[in-house]
């Protein structure tokens, strides 16, 4: 999904951990940062100009990205039971003014409770809208060899990275379709 089609206070379909697709609500489109003081994640706007690929300490566990309310790694629940708390995290959730955002940000650290958790994210971890994802619409089937998983196309247009039917990584992944490939749903 390209970055200027993602939008604030929708939920979509997100590469969670382990390439798990999971249900996740965008807070804000722009670029944050996440960081470490006194072994607490904090959240603030990145500087002006920042740019994506930036990255600020991986070794800290700081970086750059998407500010996203997501289920919990290691949280295996239904997406049926996940979605009703999204919607309404979303309606709940104040509008990120930049100049008063320590306080916004910390009532929405306060919102956000278990089995949740608020990160940052790259924006090509983000599919597509998750009503697209369930209905499977933009879904490509994969042509691989023992592969019957149904794939969102990247930004660049390749089949995103994913496992076939064994769990291995599929050797179709990252790889662009061919029109005849596109057509045959």
């Amino acid at each position: 999904m390209r970055k200027s089609q993602i939008e604030s206070g929708m939920i979509y379909a997100v590469n969670g951990a382990d390439r798990v697709v999971v249900p996740s609500l965008v807070i804000s489109s722009t670029l944050w940062d996440r960081a470490f003081e006194n072994g607490r994640a904090t959240f603030q706007p990145s500087p002006p100009g920042a740019r994506w690929a930036a990255s600020i300490d991986w070794d800290a566990g700081s970086r750059r990205g998407i500010l996203v309310v997501l289920p919990r790694p290691g949280r295996r629940r239904a997406p049926d039971e996940v979605i009703p708390e999204l919607e309404a995290l979303a309606k709940s959730t104040p509008v990120l003014d930049v100049p008063h955002y320590e306080s916004v940000v910390a009532e929405l650290q306060a919102k956000v409770l278990a089995p949740f958790v608020l990160d940052v994210i790259r924006d090509s971890r983000i599919i597509m809208p998750w009503g697209d994802y369930v209905t499977g619409e933009g879904l490509h089937p994969c042509p691989g060899e023992n592969c019957s998983a149904r794939v969102a196309l990247n930004a660049t247009d390749k089949l995103r990275a994913h496992a076939n039917d064994s769990g291995a990584p599929c050797i179709r992944s990252n790889t662009l379709l061919t029109e005849e490939e596109r057509t045959s749903e």
